[in-house]
């Protein structure tokens, strides 16, 4: 059984909170269409696409680091 594959790409550009240098980072956010949801049942391709948008927008709203600047959070 295959599974259909939700995704959502999203890119930023800007610079760095470190090291003050510009920087570009692309992050893919994604989920199946058999997308469970705690005890609603399965999630239409519309509440799963707002779900990924969702966590977009999370993604957007924190700062923006180089791969190598990033702070490790424990």
């Amino acid at each position: 059984m295959s599974y259909r594959k939700i995704e959502l790409r999203t890119e930023r550009s800007g610079y760095c909170s470190a090291c003050g240098k510009w920087c570009k980072r692309k992050a893919y956010f994604w989920a199946t269409r058999e997308h469970f949801r705690r005890g609603k049942g399965l999630a239409t391709e519309a509440e799963i696409e707002k779900d990924l948008a969702r966590k977009s927008g999370w993604w957007h709203s924190r700062p923006l680091f180089h791969l190598k600047c990033e702070p490790v959070e424990p």
